[in-house]
């Protein structure tokens, strides 16, 4: 009858499935009526099968009481989720021409459908023999992952083998060209060393483009100044605005000076390039405007205003020092630094290219997994070519000296590359040789410990998710054992590859299925921590109804109490008592679940409360202070069990607002930290009423000056612990 039962679910997941498909494929055309009425069908049968489900977990109930169990809490699961009503609702969608939401709508219902049939496959568990399954899975997961790297490693061994002399000569090839790169390296470092003639024209106006670039390195800073400092720091930003401003300001002066000189005119007019210095100078002057309108934003605290002025004086500065730059690479092409320049920028573009082609080399050698370093020749190779880039630019600006130290630069990392190079060969030559037969024993070994663990998974009632395709993973590497023992490494990688996937999809399955159990682990656990805590609010709730009927009967204006409310106070404060150590008990869970920070210890504030009002009631004061303390245990309790009525609800809803990570694993909290900061919350404002209550107990003469010290320290304390509190949920939020 069980497995009837299963069929029948299966046939309407089928359905829905097949449905979905149709109505979306139809849209809002006519027979999407026709569609709706199959819908409406689906769900009276599905009305039904819940039905017969009942009478069959009732008839079990002596016979098979494991089937029943699971069979009831299939009912349950599909009540809670609505399941139903759902399906109603796609039937209406579906009738209103609204097809792609009723696709949607009936993706949920296939989901808790799936849920629903995996409840009746698995079987009814209590949460401590579902962490048990979740244990026990992770540790299968854990020897997959295991097997997969070892495979891994098997397939890239025989993947070489079959590349290994292509991969040796194109290695060899890109060796050649980089020797070339460097033997002309060296060559224009040398010739660099010797000093060329330079032009002092063509250093100065590189110098002025130098002082510009420092201006734009300035400002960067002054506006990342100005966006992170505090409004009262702003004005500090200003000052150090206005002195960038003069600095601009005289830079302007000096290049409108130098576009006079009659040296610089004609040079730069020799190479086509007459307003250059004139340019530059007004696009300085500019940006010397918009810093004065950012000094003065800055001076008067405003940030937002001080932003845009910033960064067109930090465009004005950068189109100033490229107009310059064009000028000095023209001016500076028929001076002999200059065609030293011509020359080492030649050079970096070959080097760019040759970069991309390592890289290319690199990756096809499978160098990274070669290496228990990451390897990147052709990353490292850029930087060279960088490198060239800067000794070109300097060159151009007639500084040989800085010129040689970033072609030494260029010329060592290009060296060091080199021997990266050879060693990735070594690497794979050596990787390659591994003889076939030795290769087939240890791929034969690995197919018997896959099979091992695909045997382990099959045992039981259900298959362990995953099963199948680590069962497949072994044949697969059967398979390419026997290709390797015969020679044949091209065909043995086919099969190594599909064993790989097929362990992907096996491990993809089990990680899904362990964070579906971990999802059930943990609303399991919110239920029964709910149990629980209503039962210890509604215990409160009456102790708390009582302790205020015992004081209105006290006897005014001294306060005291009869004999028998006294007895009343003191039964009232052995129930607190009770109550304490049920709230030890569930804080207990929470501790040992390990992933919620907030909650445990609100419990443990809960614990301090109700030993508090123990005391107050054993002491016989049962007025405003002990009554305040009471309804924070009502609110505390309140509070947690709102908390996880919602995270239950959102589950549910297939939000999963904490989601898997049952057992204090590494998974998701039992409750999102959204709840967790509105506990904090709450928590501060109960102690900023607490605060008030107490000081007005004590102004009224209600409590001795040793009570309210004892009173006050517990405040203190306990607004220390809400810090320290707040300082791990943040920790938590960032990661």
């Amino acid at each position: 009858m069980r497995r009837l039962i299963k069929i029948a679910l299966v046939m309407a997941v089928g359905s829905c499935t097949l449905g979905a498909t149709v109505a979306f494929a139809q849209g809002s055309a006519a027979p999407a009526g026709e569609e709706a009425a199959r819908q409406e069908f689906i769900r009276r049968q599905f009305v039904e099968l819940t039905g017969k489900m009942l009478e069959v977990a009732r008839l079990l109930e002596k016979s098979e009481p494991e089937s029943a169990r699971a069979l009831l809490e299939a009912i349950n699961q599909a009540q809670a989720a609505f399941i139903a009503d759902d399906m109603a609702k796609v039937s209406r969608l579906l009738s209103e021409g609204l097809a792609s939401a009723a696709a949607g709508a009936e993706a949920e219902v296939i989901k808790e459908l799936q849920q629903v049939l995996l409840t009746v496959q698995r079987g009814k568990l209590n949460v401590d023999e579902r962490l048990e399954r979740i244990k026990q899975w992770k540790a299968f997961l854990e020897r997959i992952n295991d097997i997969a790297a070892k495979q891994r490693d098997l397939e890239r061994t025989s993947d070489l083998a079959t590349r290994a002399e292509k991969i040796g000569q194109d290695i060899d090839g890109l060796a050649a060209k980089l020797s070339q790169i460097v033997s002309q390296q060296k060559q224009l470092l040398a010739e660099t060393q010797q000093g060329p003639q330079v032009d002092g024209d063509v250093a100065g106006l590189a110098g002025l483009r130098d002082e510009i670039d420092d201006l734009v390195a300035q400002q960067d800073k002054l506006l990342a100044a100005a966006d992170q400092a505090s409004v009262a720091s702003l004005g500090v930003v200003g000052k150090a605005q206005e002195a960038l401003q003069a600095k601009a300001k005289a830079l302007a002066q000096k290049l409108a000076q130098a576009a006079k000189d009659p040296k610089i005119a004609s040079l730069l007019s020799k190479a086509g390039q007459a307003d250059a210095a004139t340019q530059a100078a007004g696009q300085v002057s500019a940006a010397v405007a918009e810093m004065g309108k950012a000094a003065e934003s800055l001076n008067r605290s405003d940030a937002g205003g001080a932003a845009a002025p910033q960064e067109q004086a930090r465009e004005d500065l950068q189109a100033a020092s490229a107009k310059l730059s064009q000028a000095i690479t023209k001016a500076a092409a028929e001076t002999p630094a200059g065609k030293l320049a011509a020359r080492q920028a030649a050079l970096a573009e070959r080097t760019k290219e040759l970069s991309g082609a390592i890289d290319k080399a690199a990756s096809d050698a499978r160098a990274d997994e070669l290496s228990e370093q990451p390897s990147h020749p052709g990353r490292d190779v850029g930087k060279s070519a960088e490198h060239m880039d800067k000794a070109s630019r300097k060159l151009s600006a007639q500084d040989t000296q800085a010129a040689a130290k970033e072609q030494k630069e260029a010329l060592d990392q290009l060296e060091r590359q080199g021997m990266e190079l050879a060693q990735i060969k070594r690497r794979v030559l050596e990787k390659a040789a591994k003889p076939m037969a030795e290769q087939a024993a240890e791929q034969d070994k690995l197919a018997g410990e896959t099979r091992d663990v695909a045997e382990q998974m099959q045992a039981g009632e259900e298959p362990t998710p995953g099963q199948s395709s680590v069962s497949g993973a072994s044949d697969s590497m059967d398979k390419a054992g026997e290709k390797l023992a015969g020679d044949k490494t091209d065909q043995a990688n086919e099969d190594q590859n599909k064993a790989l996937d097929e362990l992907a999809r096996a491990a993809e399955e089990l990680e899904a299925a362990i964070a579906a159990e971990e999802n059930l682990a943990q609303a399991e656990q919110l239920r029964k921590i709910d149990a629980m805590l209503e039962e210890i609010l509604q215990g409160q709730k009456a102790i708390s109804a009582a302790t205020i009927e015992v004081y209105r009967k006290r006897s005014a204006p001294g306060e005291t109490y009869a004999r028998a409310e006294q007895l009343k106070l003191a039964e009232l404060a052995g129930a607190e008592g009770k109550l304490a150590e049920e709230v030890r008990i569930v804080r207990q869970m929470l501790v040992k679940e390990g992933t919620t920070t907030v909650f445990p210890a609100v419990l443990g504030e809960v614990l301090d409360d109700l030993g508090n009002v123990r005391k107050l009631l054993s002491d016989r004061q049962a007025g405003e202070l002990t009554q305040a303390v009471q309804s924070d245990i009502e609110r505390s309790i309140q509070d947690m069990i709102d908390a996880i009525r919602e995270e239950l609800s959102s589950r549910r809803k297939g939000g999963g607002g904490g989601g898997g990570g049952g057992g204090g694993g590494g998974g998701a909290p039992l409750v999102p930290p959204v709840a967790e900061l509105k506990m904090l919350r709450s928590l501060q404002l109960r102690i900023n009423t607490r605060t008030v209550i107490l000081d007005m107990e004590k102004a009224a003469g209600k409590l001795s000056g040793a009570q309210a010290r004892d009173q006050y320290k517990a405040l203190s304390q306990r607004q220390e612990k809400l810090r320290e509190m707040t300082e791990k949920m943040g920790e938590k939020v960032r990661r």
